[in-house]
């Protein structure tokens, strides 16, 4: 460990500026809990005498992930903001990390890295193909689509804005929100599961669309709409979603797989589609609990059964990969559910599961007994969903 050094309020002033500054132009966002601690710091403004740091290495942004998952998500952002000359990076080698070491005493052998990862950065056999309408869809409420494309800030609805669309008849405007959406997708597409120069302002059309269709959709034909959006190739699904899919789909995919919970499994176990992108489903399986108790055991249930799958197909699973196996697990602590430590167990015995997401064996079974978390929900309101958003990427509203 480094030695601590004292340094003046201006030199920790432009420390701090500067390397939120300079994560900003990879498209990084500096953490959550930053929009209360910006608040010990002053504005950053002339007042302050500026002193420049390098940052990076060599000149150029350097990422150092902890996890293949946590490597493929700030890859596909800094990709959208930086040239390939512009950044470098490194997954880190679970050997050199001496507490997991100590943690894993039981079993030495276990390493991750030798884990057959099917989520790996260029290497993901990306085999989906979606068919989309190519002719823009004649809207019955054309306002609803210039309202999304010229929403301030790009994230943001006004109250009004939102209570105009909301009383429309219900049926036509789902009708017309699904047909943008799959017509967005197919504006969006370019060759190779890059976005497409056509794309335009179809990204936040899209998002507003599936925020709306968790009001306004039907389970038959608006879920299958929302999950078509997570069947993109990673660089589109950052396009349309980047750091926001939790307060975007997320919601959506609660509300309308709420009595749909085989659609979404079936969606878990399908192959050929970035296994990256289910991570959206697991939040919202798990947050109905939240919303509605009474669902508990049917969404333990849902958990169990995908768990089955998952010790049946093995290092071999294409539906899967070990990271996303760390989240179920993670999302599974957050539920309390005691009730499957022993199939948990037989994940980690059959070293299925990432210890760097969830924690090792050791610390999956104290936790769950200790009853440590629980689980958020990510279903409310749609102006609440606007406002999160709004104070998630630091917009008015």
């Amino acid at each position: 460990m480094f030695p601590l050094k004292e340094v003046s309020y201006n030199e920790a002033h432009n420390m701090v500026w500067g390397a939120i500054a300079f994560a900003e132009e990879a498209g990084i966002e500096p953490c959550k809990e930053f929009a209360l601690a910006q608040y010990f710091l002053e504005d950053d403004t002339d007042d302050i005498p500026l002193i420049e740091y390098d940052y990076g290495k060599d000149g150029k942004h350097f990422l150092v992930a902890q996890t293949q998952l946590e490597l493929s998500g700030y890859l596909s952002v800094m990709k959208k903001h930086l040239t390939a000359d512009q950044y470098e990076f490194m997954l880190e080698d679970d050997d050199d990390d001496d507490d997991m070491e100590d943690d894993n005493d039981e079993d030495d052998s276990y390493d991750t890295t030798h884990y057959p990862c099917y989520y790996q950065v260029g290497d993901f056999p990306y085999t989906y193909h979606g068919t989309y309408p190519s002719e823009k869809p004649l809207p019955e409420f054309p306002e609803v689509e210039q309202l999304f494309e010229s929403s301030d800030s790009y994230l943001v609805l006004q109250n009004n804005d939102i209570d105009k669309i909301l009383a429309l008849p219900h049926d036509k405007l789902r009708k017309q929100l699904e047909q943008t959406v799959k017509y967005g997708l197919f504006r969006v597409n370019g060759k190779n599961g890059e976005v497409s120069d056509q794309a335009g302002v179809y990204d936040q059309i899209i998002m507003h669309s599936i925020i709306f269709l968790g009001e306004v959709g039907a389970v038959e034909t608006s879920l299958g709409v929302a999950l078509e959006t997570l069947r993109q190739s990673s660089d589109i699904y950052d396009f349309l979603y980047g750091d926001g899919a939790s307060l975007m789909v997320v919601p959506t995919l609660a509300k309308l797989g709420l009595n749909s919970l085989p659609t979404l499994m079936d969606f878990m176990l399908e192959q050929g589609i970035c296994t990256n992108n289910k991570m959206n489903v697991i939040e919202a399986v798990s947050s109905i609990t939240v919303t509605y108790p009474e669902k508990y055991q049917e969404v333990i249930e849902w958990f169990e059964t995908l768990i089955d799958h998952i010790i049946e197909a093995g290092p071999s699973a294409k539906f899967t990969n070990y990271s996303i196996n760390g989240i179920i697990v993670s999302e599974l602590l957050n539920l309390r559910a005691e009730k499957l430590l022993p199939k948990i167990e037989v994940m980690y015995d059959r070293k299925l599961v990432e210890a760097q997401v969830c924690g090792n064996w050791q610390e999956v079974e104290y936790d769950m007994k200790l009853h440590s978390y629980s689980a958020t929900s990510y279903i409310m309101p749609i102006k609440e969903i606007y406002k999160e958003l709004a104070r998630e990427f630091r917009t008015s509203i």
